[in-house]
């Protein structure tokens, strides 16, 4: 809770009679005006708050107007713990023509928090009111009047920041709000699906006074404790995936739309199980939208935004455990933080082949069974390829590891990325590459190998050729990789050649 010190001159008169002199040096002596206002409190006994009751009303002020005091009046209302000095308390400016003030169970207990108040203990909680006409000719000692509420507060965490408001795809109710991930001297960041619309950054879920918004300058966070200071909600103009960052110490708040390059799949589902080497990569169809076609198993599934080789990560996940993916549904953005507590996956029902599409922008994953049978007749030795989940691998010491063949490194399939060829990216070392079709812990498998022995990776392509070793005693033909570096490879399973194609600029 931020305090706010303000006119503690004004403050200090309150306390004592004003005295000065005159011209002729003669004291002279100010009596305080008599109490007319009679500050009064619903309800006027203890008052025991409990976090249950955030949003509801825990206690309301009224008053009667100042009439001891001539032209335009202007009221305060001074609240903090009694006995306490102007640094342990908040005062509020007051419309002229206001005669109430309300505070929420959720505002009051943030008061009392912020004053070190200990939950579960009575405080004696001072509220006075201030009345005092500034612009008069002679001055006018202000007049007062105090109560002293007997208030328990509960136990409410620190230093916690939310998201509320209209671009809440989950509502905007308050009690929908979203809790940014704390960080160091107080700055906080969250990353997550935004709507077009307004959001304010709270202490808590409870209340949407006080909170942080911008004024101006969309750059610099503003506090406003009581919505009367004219700050403004934060703004998004699109739906789509953000991330928040906002620094209580500085100041500032940068409000930044993630555009996603990469989507990669995992789970029993893949043709290559939960291996994280293994990662299935989606196809970027369009800004936001990435589409898979091809082989899935009875089984789970989930969809990492990093190819990090761990399960820590961030991810697009089902909004339920053990959601169907068949039709159209919803999905939800995991951060890594909370990628174990919400390891929520979808189900696919049965074997077979399928396309599914997830649009970022919508928020939405689509799940719908195709027939690739017809594309599959077309791929050399294609029976062979569709009864083994269209898996391929590169295996020799130009690969990431080298000539162990019980861990060859996979190609992947996907129809709407290219509907003839298998693929692979990343860093190819000088030397050997050939093509198995099976991990194992021997070499008597089927093969794509070179039509000749050493042959160089041409500009156009390469000849592929089928060469089932498990019969024993045929040729041993490899590609020859004669420079490092990062290369994407084509198995074009259709016309029957290789591309090693060389990618610059890594």
């Amino acid at each position: 809770m931020k305090k706010q010190l303000l006119h503690i001159f004004l403050l200090l008169l309150s306390v004592a009679g004003f005295t000065a002199c005159n011209s002729d040096d003669d004291a002279y002596s100010l009596t305080r005006p008599e109490d007319v206002m009679q500050l009064k409190s619903t309800p006027d006994t203890a008052i025991t708050l409990t976090a249950d009751k955030a949003q509801e009303t825990a206690v309301t002020f009224t008053w009667n107007a100042a009439s001891n005091l001539s032209g335009d009046v202007v009221y305060y209302l001074q609240m903090g713990i009694d006995g306490s000095d102007t640094y342990t308390t908040d005062t509020i400016r007051l419309a002229p023509d206001v005669r109430s003030y309300a505070l929420t169970t959720a505002q009051l207990n943030r008061m009392l928090t912020g004053w070190n108040g200990v939950a579960g203990t009575p405080t004696s909680f001072q509220v006075r009111l201030i009345a005092m006409q500034p612009e008069a000719a002679v001055y006018q000692l202000p007049e007062t009047s105090t109560l002293t509420l007997s208030v328990t507060p509960y136990d409410q965490p620190r230093n916690e920041l939310f998201i509320s408001g209209t671009a809440n795809p989950a509502g905007s109710s308050l009690v929908n709000a979203v809790k940014m991930d704390a960080g160091m001297d107080d700055g906080y960041t969250w990353t997550g699906f935004l709507n077009a619309g307004d959001f304010k950054l709270t202490p808590d879920r409870y209340s949407d006074t006080p909170f942080y918004g911008t004024k101006g300058n969309a750059y610099t966070l503003v506090y406003d404790e009581t919505g009367n200071a004219g700050a403004e909600p934060l703004h998004v103009s699109e739906d789509g995936l953000y991330t928040v960052t906002a620094d209580l110490e500085d100041m500032t708040v940068s409000v930044s739309r993630i555009n996603i390059d990469n989507i990669w799949m995992v789970g029993s589902a893949m043709p290559y199980g939960w291996n994280l080497s293994d990662l299935q990569p989606m196809y970027k169809q369009s800004e936001g939208v990435f589409v898979y076609e091809g082989p899935l198993n009875e089984g789970e599934l989930k969809f990492p935004m990093q190819n990090a080789n761990k399960f820590e990560v961030p991810y697009i996940m089902a909004p339920e455990a053990g959601k169907d993916i068949m039709g159209t549904g919803a999905i939800d953005y995991v951060t890594t933080a909370n990628a174990t507590m919400h390891d929520y996956k979808w189900n696919v029902p049965a074997d077979g082949d399928y396309r599914v599409t997830i649009d970022i922008n919508k928020r939405t994953i689509d799940c719908e069974r195709v027939d690739l049978s017809a594309q599959y007749a077309k791929m050399l030795e294609g029976d062979r390829l569709a009864k083994n989940d269209m898996k391929l691998y590169l295996v020799g010491d130009a690969t990431p590891n080298g000539w162990a063949i019980a861990n060859a490194t996979s190609l992947h399939y996907n129809y709407a990325a290219d509907p003839n060829c298998l693929t692979w990216e990343g860093y190819l070392n000088k030397g050997e590459i050939k093509f198995p079709f099976i991990r194992s812990d021997k070499w008597e498998v089927p093969f794509y190998m070179a039509a000749t022995a050493g042959e160089h990776p041409a500009a156009d392509g390469n000849e592929l050729t089928f060469i089932d070793s498990s019969i024993g005693g045929q040729p041993d033909r490899k590609w020859n990789i004669t420079k490092a570096g990062f290369y994407q490879i084509k198995v074009d399973a259709v016309n029957r050649k290789v591309y090693f194609n060389e990618i610059t600029g890594k």
